[in-house]
């Protein structure tokens, strides 16, 4: 399903969670791995001086401490590229999630993976374009304008939950949530993988005294039928629970997943305007930050284009 997986570390010295996750998928889809590693600089403006990963003073990018970086990383990493039998590591100056980007781009990744990476700039004295709260600059700009999936993965996963028995696909019916469909689908076919279908209802908290019990269950039942309308008719070959819940979206999703025991939840990603800044969706910023299992998200519907069958 995934032939080109691209993961960005920013970590020289050990081999993150990401990167081993990407390296067990690319073993296992039979994939081209890039293992990526953005130098990060202390300057805005001198952006080829870089904090040094093994003293933190400010050095010069060369060819011959970029070599250094990539055999450091080759080493850190060689546990969980056991077996990885097409993988090339590349290691770049710049800011990390428009390198990030170029490099998607050049290898045409149908899959990156990626760690949430929030207050890691002030810790490693480097300087980033912006600052937000969430998943961190880096993955939020990243996902905002990726042309692929986007695989958040928080902690690390066991390898047999990395066999995607279970997928979850959470709802909203937007058209980004259609996207993410047809890749659940793709997902759940490919792997012979249940797939669970949920809505969250939501009431704003100062609607909700207006609400009787029973007049929740009625809406719950309605959208359980739309949900039924929408989606069901689509699925051909493959176990499938539909389910809808009502409460605030992240916290239900991942109370179902845990429940459930879910494998992998696929999303589409709501980018939003904030006081002249762009966001990734409030779902997207949790659900990356909390979940136990990986988390894909889709933002444009070109990443389906890039997905084999």
């Amino acid at each position: 399903m995934f032939k080109k997986i691209l993961t960005a570390s920013d970590s020289v010295d050990v081999c993150d969670v990401p990167s081993a996750v990407a390296a067990h998928l690319a073993k296992q889809e039979g994939a081209r791995l890039c293992l990526m590693h953005v130098l990060e600089s202390s300057d805005l403006i001198r952006r080829q001086w870089v904090k040094d990963f093994r003293t933190s003073e400010d050095v010069a990018v060369t060819a011959e401490y970029t070599d250094v970086v990539k055999e450091t990383i080759k080493k850190k990493c060689a546990a969980a590229l056991i077996g990885c039998k097409d993988y090339v590591i590349e290691v770049r100056p710049g800011f990390p999630w428009l390198e990030i980007l170029r490099m998607a781009r050049a290898t045409k990744a149908d899959l990156m993976v990626l760690g949430p990476h929030r207050g890691k700039a002030k810790e490693k004295g480097v300087v980033r374009m912006r600052t937000v709260e969430g998943l961190g600059s880096t993955v939020e700009a990243v996902i905002m304008r990726a042309h692929c999936p986007v695989m958040i993965v928080s902690r690390d996963v066991p390898k047999e939950k990395l066999a995607f028995k279970r997928i979850l696909f959470g709802t909203d019916f937007s058209e980004t949530c259609q996207y993410a469909f047809e890749l659940s689908l793709k997902a759940a076919q490919k792997y012979n993988s249940k797939l669970h279908i949920l809505h969250v209802l939501r009431i704003p908290r100062g609607e909700r005294v207006a609400y009787t019990r029973e007049q929740i269950e009625k809406e719950i039942a309605k959208v359980k039928e739309k949900v039924q309308k929408v989606y069901a008719k689509q699925i051909k070959g493959i176990d499938y629970a539909c389910d809808v819940l009502e409460g605030e979206p992240s916290a239900e999703i991942l109370k179902y997943a845990t429940s459930n025991q879910i494998d992998l939840i696929i999303i589409g990603s709501h980018v939003r305007e904030q006081a002249e800044r762009w966001y990734v969706g409030s779902v997207v910023e949790r659900l990356g930050l909390e979940s136990y299992c990986p988390v894909i998200t889709v933002t444009r519907p070109e990443a389906l284009l890039k997905i084999e069958e």
